[in-house]
């Protein structure tokens, strides 16, 4: 009957002023931890559709489920971690307290990180620009400390390999436009172009040796594409079983040939003859 919530110390009260006494009945035994909580949210759940007012403030189990804080309460907590925060000793502890945590229990470590993985798969709701805007005027002027040698490169190797999407190069294109580096900086630049990490070239696949005739640059000559049309010359009535062909026995360009047999305006004869294609006629 000790450290419970104030509504449950006043019908403790109540029942003592009364001259009555509490009755406490063990629902089962011999559970888990996961059973027993399991049992407390289906009883409260119980007893609440039965219409009766408890003293339970959550929903049971393991945390604050179903807790609801007021407005008031809210803004208290809000300001006393603000105040907490600001506090350099309790960030030490913090962080002191956490190392230990996940230097004597890994199991913690491993859910941390699998939970920021997870995290990081779920599309959250997109922040609001007045959200922006607030987070922004909130950050301005802050002065962070450093990363150390060793956080940047863990951040480097998180990032390499990762392509921004086109919205965001291009606001880091506008933010960086007119800035200008120091010599250091610049130096570092160069240093760090020179022993970049470079992907292997991918081979190309040697040129296939032609089969059958070649002409004076190397190229096989096997004849007329499979898709090529028949052209016949209407001044002599020669047929050729390809525009290129009929280009090679009339010592004319090929292109020229092609433009007269699909009509071009411009093109009337080549070479003072005119052609077309067979199935057109």
């Amino acid at each position: 009957m000790k450290y419970r919530n104030r509504h449950h110390n006043a019908i403790q009260a109540k029942v003592a002023r009364e001259g009555a006494a509490i009755e406490v009945r063990m629902v089962a035994i011999g559970l888990t931890e996961e059973e027993a909580f399991d049992l407390e949210c289906e009883r409260i759940r119980f007893w609440r559709n039965a219409g009766i007012d408890l003293a339970n403030m959550t929903d049971g189990g393991d945390g604050k489920s179903g807790y609801t804080c007021s407005e008031a309460t809210k803004q208290k907590m809000s300001d006393a971690a603000k105040e907490r925060n600001k506090n350099p000793e309790y960030i030490e502890k913090l962080r002191v307290k956490t190392k230990q945590t996940w230097e004597t229990n890994p199991l913690i470590r491993e859910r941390v990180i699998e939970s920021g993985r997870a995290r990081r798969g779920i599309k959250r709701k997109p922040t609001s620009e007045e959200t922006k805007i607030k987070i922004g005027l909130a950050n301005k002027g802050k002065k962070r400390k450093p990363a150390s040698v060793e956080t940047r490169k863990k951040i480097s190797v998180f990032h390499f390999g990762k392509r921004c999407p086109e919205g965001t190069r291009a606001k880091i294109s506008v933010a960086l436009k007119g800035r200008k580096h120091s010599e250091d900086r610049k130096q570092k630049l160069r240093d760090a172009w020179v022993v970049r990490v470079r992907k292997p070239k991918k081979e190309k696949p040697p040129r296939p040796i032609p089969v059958g005739p070649i002409d004076c640059l190397g190229r096989s000559k096997a004849g007329p594409m499979k898709n090529a049309k028949r052209v016949i010359c209407l001044d002599d009535n020669m047929s050729f079983s390809s525009a290129s062909e009929a280009a090679n026995f009339y010592k004319v360009a090929k292109s020229a040939i092609i433009e007269l047999c699909l009509g071009k305006r411009r093109r009337k004869t080549v070479g003072k003859k005119k052609f077309a294609y067979e199935g057109n006629l």
